[in-house]
């Protein structure tokens, strides 16, 4: 456990640099921030020429505004291409160091797209101020048209920081679901689904609508053809940008669901390994860890019933999750008790691995006698079994279940003493009503028979171990059978059993190689 949490603690070479999810995080930011700024910064400066009036602003004034955007663009591209790879070196220097990484490094991988969108945003808040300026001084326009110009930039600048920040959230997902495999307590840092879908509005519908109305307002009197093309253009931009940005949404909460529904699927049709890979690092990330943690208690629980079935028998594991109160109900069974011979002789004779394996092979033998005739196999006790037969499902024909699986299990024995020459057992057989039920405390208790045949069949066994055949079973077990299968059984005459005051009937399977003889 304490590995565990070390490990936890301090990850390394997450990665390594040939990863393709590495080249895919590093291209993808590189194209994003590159394109959605380029794109932004033409649409913006065309709107905002056609947004000025006819003679507001010269010719000479236009080319100033044009140069010097075209010259700023390329100054915060070249910078920001700087800023972005160092950023990308940092987070590749983390994720592929050979040295223990703390968590707290690895959390500031997850908030790049975050610094990314923020240079993004400042260089926006650059060019607003570098237009206000030129507006303001170098041009002297009216109020309203530097207001105008720095304005149509800044929502130039939101869209733009928007785009880019939904275009790296997608380039950085294989990168988040590496993280969040190997480190799943990373913080959530990315925004909430109803977030997204207020930005998706806004950029659709919002910001396109508040320049379309701006205009309006503004253009009263304009040259209908001018203010035809710029109602056209916020109309087109908006409509494109929208529908891309409401793609980069949906896409960003659509994907990750779409893969927990996949999995979901495959969990309900039973596959309990299934997995979902965590490609958000926000509340739909969340959301796929928590499932993760849940398939992994089912896998658990299941691990644990599995192994609880193995214990005492998948019968009484289902009846010990339905049933958790004391006490029994009486029940119609036939019990089979089996126990080998000489076991003391044996553990003073062969080694103790060649005993283990030995023991081994014959209670496999038992378990798959015994459950091929639908019985359970109650408790092993030592060299001994314990089998039920009628409980703690019910059977109606129990007794010939267990007549025919005592029978099957002398046929085995034999097959199984060619490998272990010193195995032998005897088998003894009885039926009636027993006592059903969960025996104990309320801390801990099993589920057992109780009543005199389990003592009838544990005598009738110490007699089988020196009689021939070593298979012995009472008349009760031999009269509930139909004839059929009492023709396999022929009466051993009558035997004392120790505890009991009248003597009892006894048979054994046919054997047509000999005389039948009583037992003594």
């Amino acid at each position: 456990m304490d590995a565990l949490l070390n490990a936890r603690r301090e990850m390394r070479c997450i990665f390594t640099r040939s990863d393709p999810e590495i080249q895919k995080a590093r291209w993808m930011t590189a194209l994003s921030l590159g394109l959605a700024n380029i794109a932004g910064a033409a649409i913006t400066f065309a709107i905002g020429v056609l947004a000025f009036p006819s003679g507001a602003v010269t010719n000479r004034g236009l080319a100033i505004l044009g140069f010097s955007t075209a010259g700023y663009l390329a100054l915060t591209l070249v910078l920001g291409s700087v800023v972005a790879l160092r950023i990308a070196a940092t987070a590749e220097e983390v994720l592929t160091s050979q040295e223990p990484v703390p968590p707290a490094k690895l959390q500031e991988v997850l908030r790049n797209q975050w610094r990314h969108t923020q240079y993004c945003a400042i260089y926006w808040v650059g060019a607003a101020a570098m237009v206000g300026f030129l507006l303001a001084v170098v041009l002297q326009a009216e109020p309203i048209l530097v207001f105008r110009g720095v304005l149509t930039v800044l929502l130039g600048g939101l869209t733009t920081c928007a785009i880019a920040f939904l275009l790296l959230e997608r380039g950085m997902r294989p990168v988040v679901t590496r993280l969040r495999e190997v480190l799943p307590e990373i913080t959530a840092c990315a925004p909430s689904v109803r977030a997204r879908l207020l930005l998706a509005w806004g950029l659709g519908s919002g910001i396109p609508l508040l320049g379309i109305a701006l205009t309006l307002v503004e253009q009263q009197g304009a040259d209908h053809g001018r203010l035809f093309i710029l109602l056209g253009l916020l109309t087109g931009a908006g409509i494109l940008v929208g529908a891309y940005t409401s793609v980069l949404a949906a896409g960003s909460v659509a994907d990750p669901l779409r893969a927990l529904h996949r999995t979901m699927e495959r969990v309900a049709d039973g596959d309990l390994s299934a997995t979902v890979p965590i490609q958000d690092s926000g509340e739909i990330g969340d959301l796929q860890l928590r499932f993760n943690r849940m398939t992994a208690g089912l896998r658990e629980r299941e691990q644990l019933r599995e192994l609880f079935g193995r214990h005492v028998g998948t019968d009484v594991a289902r009846y010990a999750v339905d049933n958790t109160n004391l006490g029994g109900e009486q029940r119609d069974v036939s019990v089979l008790f089996i126990d080998l011979r000489s076991s003391t002789a044996l553990a003073e004779t062969l080694p103790p691995v060649r005993l283990v394996a030995m023991l081994n092979d014959f209670f496999t033998t038992v378990v798959a006698a015994v459950e091929s005739e639908g019985g359970w196999v109650n408790k092993f006790e030592g060299d001994a079994a314990l089998c039920i037969f009628g409980a703690p499902v019910p059977q109606e024909d129990h007794a010939v279940h267990a007549l025919r699986a005592a029978r099957r299990l002398s046929n085995d024995l034999d097959e199984l003493r060619r490998r272990h020459p010193d195995l032998d057992a005897g088998i003894g057989v009885a039926g009636g009503t027993v006592v059903a039920g969960n025996i104990g405390s309320a801390q801990r208790y099993e589920y057992t028979v109780i009543g005199d045949p389990v003592n009838v069949a544990s005598r009738l066994c110490t007699l089988a171990k020196r009689a021939p055949g070593r298979v012995l079973v009472d008349s009760a077990s031999v009269d509930a059978v139909g004839a059929e299968e009492q023709a396999k059984w022929e009466s051993r005459g009558d035997v004392e059993l120790r505890g009991r005051e009248r003597p009892a009937s006894v048979y054994a399977p046919v054997d047509t190689s000999r005389t039948p003889t009583a037992v003594s």
